[in-house]
C-alpha cells in the first residue's frame, strides 16, 4: 500500500508540474478555446505576445475582431478533430502586425466529443520581415541587373552561367538560355579569372580587353569580376562587361580634335611667324640696295648676312611645322630606353664641354625595352636637351650640367594594367643647373611659338615635343626655379604605350 501510495503521489507532483510549470516553460504561445471560441488557459508566453486574454475570444485576443474569422480553423476541428498547422497573420499586444504559425489539436474525450482545442502560436514576425526584406532586395537587385547598360554575368563554383542580364545578350550576342548552365564561352573571361578567385583576391580587374561575340567578331571591353560569398563560403562569382566601343571612339575622336585644334592655332599665329622673318628680309633687301646705291660693301654685307639669316629662319620654321602638323601613328618597334637616352646625349656631348657645359646620362638600372618611335624619341629627347644647354649658357653658375634620367617606376593605378604587360612607367627626365624659369614662363612653354630664345627660336620645340609624348601615351611633367634650373619628365606607362605589330607598326 505504502508503495502504490508513493507512485501515485509522484503520477500528482509529475502532473501538477506539466500542467503548472511545463506549460509556461514551452518557447511558444499555448491558448486552449472552448466551442464558443472563448480562451479558457494560455500559457505565459501567448500573454507577452498577445496580451491579456482572459474573458475574450479567440478571434479577438488575435485579430482584433468583433466576430469570428472568415474562413475559421478551428471550428473546422471541432467538426473534424484533424491536426491542421497554418500561418496567420494578426495583431500583438502593441498593435502591431504579427505573423505566426498555429498548430491546432483537438482535445477529444471518451465518447467522441471535442469541447476544448489546444493552439500553439509560434512567433515568425521577425522572420516574415526579413523574408520580405530579403524579397524587396531580390528584386531591387534583378530590376539594377536587368537595367544595368553594362553585361553582366553570374557564375557558380564550378564557372557555369547562372544569369545572364540583357545588355549581356546585346553585347555578345548568345541569348541566355544558350549560356545558361554552362561555362562562359571561350576567350569571354581573363585566362588567371579561375585561378585569381581561387586564391581569394577580392576583385580583378582588366580595363582593356578583346572578347568574342556570336558568329564571329570581338568587342573591346573592361572587365571587373568579383566572387560572390555566404560567410567565408564561395557561392560564385559576377562578371561586369563595359563596352568601350564609344569610349574608344570618342578617345580617338577627341585625339584628332586636338591635334586640329593645334593645327589650326598652329596656322593661326604663322602670320605673325612670316610676318617677323618678312620684316627680317626686307630689313637685309634694304642694306644690300641701300650698300649698292652708295657703293658701300661693308652695307652690302650686313644686308647679305641678314637675308641669310633669314633664309635659314624660315628653312628651320617651315621643318619645324610640318613636323608638327604631320598627322600620323608612331612607327613603334621595341627598342632599348638608355640606348635613346644616350644617343641624345652622344649628339650634343662635344658642341656643349666646348660651351663648358657637361652633358651625361643617368641610368641607375637596366630598363626592359618598350614601344616607341625611336625617330619621334630622338627629336622630343634631343628638343629638350638642346634647349638645357642653351639653360646652361646663359648660367653663371661654375659646374654647370645637363643629366639625362631613364629609369622605371611604379605605375600608380596598377589595376588598370592588362595581362601580361608590366604595371610600370618609363620615365625620362632632362635636368639642369641653368638659369631656370619663373612660373609664368612654365606656363607659356607650351603654347604656340612661345620662345626665351628671341629671333634663334621658333617657339614649336617644346610644343612639337609635347605632340609626340601624347601620341605615345604619355604625359610631360615641367619643374623649374629662377637660379636653380630645370626639370622636363616624359612620363609613360607602359600599359598605354603603342602596341607593336609584327610589322613593327602601332596598333
Amino acid at each position: 500500500m505504502a508503495c502504490a501510495s508513493s507512485v501515485m503521489a509522484s503520477q500528482t507532483i509529475l502532473e501538477t508540474f506539466l500542467r503548472d510549470r511545463l506549460f509556461d516553460l514551452v518557447p511558444s504561445a499555448i491558448a486552449v478555446i472552448d466551442r464558443t471560441f472563448s480562451v479558457v488557459h494560455a500559457n505565459q508566453t501567448f500573454q507577452d505576445l498577445f496580451g491579456e486574454w482572459r474573458g475574450r475570444h479567440c478571434f479577438e485576443v488575435y485579430k482584433g475582431l468583433k466576430r469570428r474569422c472568415a474562413r475559421c480553423r478551428a471550428a473546422r476541428t471541432f467538426i473534424d478533430g484533424k491536426l491542421r498547422t497554418h500561418a496567420e497573420v494578426g495583431l500583438d499586444c502593441q498593435g502591431r502586425v504579427a505573423h505566426y504559425v498555429v498548430h491546432v489539436a483537438a482535445v477529444t474525450q471518451e465518447d467522441g466529443s471535442i469541447p476544448f482545442l489546444v493552439e500553439m502560436s509560434t512567433d515568425i514576425t521577425r522572420q516574415s520581415q526579413l523574408g520580405e526584406a530579403l524579397s524587396r532586395a531580390n528584386v531591387l537587385n534583378r530590376a539594377l541587373v536587368e537595367a544595368s547598360g553594362d553585361a553582366i554575368l553570374a557564375l557558380d563554383t564550378k564557372g557555369r552561367v547562372t544569369l545572364c542580364n540583357p545588355a549581356a545578350e546585346t553585347l555578345f550576342g548568345w541569348t541566355s538560355a544558350e549560356l545558361a548552365g554552362r561555362p562562359p564561352p571561350a576567350g569571354l573571361l581573363p585566362p588567371d579569372y579561375a585561378e585569381s578567385l581561387r586564391r581569394g583576391n577580392p576583385m580583378r580587374v582588366v580595363p582593356d580587353m578583346q572578347v568574342p561575340r556570336k558568329g564571329g567578331g570581338s568587342v573591346q571591353v573592361g572587365f571587373c569580376g568579383v566572387p560572390l560569398s555566404e560567410g567565408d563560403r564561395l557561392i560564385g562569382s559576377a562578371a561586369f562587361f563595359h563596352d568601350l566601343t564609344e569610349v574608344k571612339q570618342l578617345e580617338h575622336e577627341k585625339l584628332t580634335a586636338e591635334r586640329l585644334a593645334a593645327v589650326g592655332q598652329t596656322v593661326a599665329g604663322l602670320a605673325h611667324g612670316v610676318k617677323n622673318i618678312m620684316t627680317g628680309l626686307e630689313g637685309g633687301l634694304y642694306l644690300m640696295r641701300s650698300g649698292l646705291d652708295r657703293a658701300n660693301d661693308q652695307r652690302v654685307r650686313e644686308g647679305f648676312d641678314m637675308l641669310g639669316r633669314n633664309i635659314g629662319r624660315v628653312s628651320s620654321f617651315v621643318r619645324t611645322l610640318l613636323d608638327f602638323s604631320r598627322g600620323r601613328t608612331p612607327a613603334v618597334r621595341l627598342v632599348n630606353p638608355v640606348a635613346m637616352g644616350e644617343d641624345a646625349v652622344a649628339l650634343f656631348r662635344d658642341a656643349a664641354s666646348r660651351a663648358g657645359v657637361s652633358v651625361r646620362v643617368e641610368a641607375e638600372n637596366a630598363v626592359p625595352p618598350a614601344a616607341f618611335d625611336p625617330e619621334e624619341m630622338h627629336t622630343s629627347l634631343s628638343n629638350l636637351v638642346t634647349n638645357a644647354i642653351d639653360a646652361c649658357r646663359s648660367s653663371e653658375q661654375a659646374d654647370r650640367q645637363v643629366v639625362v634620367s631613364v629609369r622605371e617606376e611604379p605605375d600608380p593605378y596598377p589595376f588598370r594594367v592588362p595581362p601580361a604587360v608590366p604595371p610600370t612607367m618609363v620615365v625620362f627626365e632632362v635636368r639642369d643647373n641653368g638659369v631656370g624659369m619663373e612660373y609664368e614662363v612654365q606656363q607659356k612653354v607650351f603654347s604656340n611659338f612661345f620662345t626665351t630664345k628671341g629671333e634663334t627660336g621658333t617657339g614649336l620645340g617644346l610644343l612639337l615635343t609635347r605632340k609626340i609624348v601624347q601620341e605615345h601615351g604619355g604625359t610631360v611633367a615641367i619643374e623649374s626655379k629662377p637660379g636653380s634650373g630645370t626639370a622636363i619628365r616624359l612620363v609613360f606607362p607602359r600599359r598605354r604605350l603603342p602596341r607593336v605589330r609584327d610589322e613593327g607598326q602601332a596598333s
